[in-house]
Parts: structure tokens; sequence; C-alpha cells
């Protein structure tokens, strides 16, 4: 069979490829929940955030990211009784997460939030 050594090779190259994959780093609920506390930096919302919860759903390496280990999430906001489902990105600077706006192509409605 001449295809075998070909499909071999290939096999391996894909294996040694997914053996050598990093997981991809994304920061937990209340990392998240920090993170964007400090990127709105408003009173009002700090407050309302503070007392209510983040989830994170979907994650992904930013297609352009601006700084490195960047990823971008769909993320559920709840203050009381409101609630929104929303993006971000996020990197780690000096041992903590950031948040920032983020226009990746991220599932919406995002049923890992669900």
């Amino acid at each position: 069979m001449r295809f075998a050594p070909a499909f071999a090779s290939l096999a391996l190259a894909a294996w040694s490829g997914a053996a050598t994959a990093q997981p991809l780093a994304v920061p937990t609920p209340e990392e998240a929940k920090a993170a964007i506390i400090t990127m709105f930096d408003e009173p009002g919302m700090t407050k309302s955030l503070q007392a209510g919860r983040v989830g994170i759903g979907t994650c992904k390496k930013s297609s352009k990211p601006e700084h490195g280990g960047e990823v971008a999430c769909t993320i559920l906001l709840v203050a009381g009784a409101a609630s929104t489902e929303t993006q971000a990105s996020f990197y780690r600077e000096g041992g903590k997460w950031v948040a920032g706006p983020t226009d990746e192509d991220l599932p919406f409605p995002d049923p890992k939030l669900r």
C-alpha cells in the first residue's frame, strides 16, 4: 500500500502536535469579576458588580492579541435582578487578570452560559 507511510507520518505529526499543545489559560469567574470591576472603574457599576457575579462561557485565543496570552471569552454579568451576556478579552499583568473590550467571533447566545 503506497499511502501507508504518508498516512503514518501525518498521524505522527498530528499526535506530536497534540502532545505539546498547552491548555488555554483563562480567568476563574472571581478573577474575571475583579478584572471587569477594575475595567469599568465607575462607582455605581463597581458597587453593583461587587454584589453580583460573573460567569465565564466560551473562551479562545484572541485573533489579534495586543498582549501575550490574551484570550477572548463570553461572560455573563449578573447584578441584582439584571443580567447581560457580553464578551471581553483577558490577559495577565503583574500576576492579575486585566479585562478589556473585544470584538471576537464568539457564540451568542452562548450555550455554556445557560
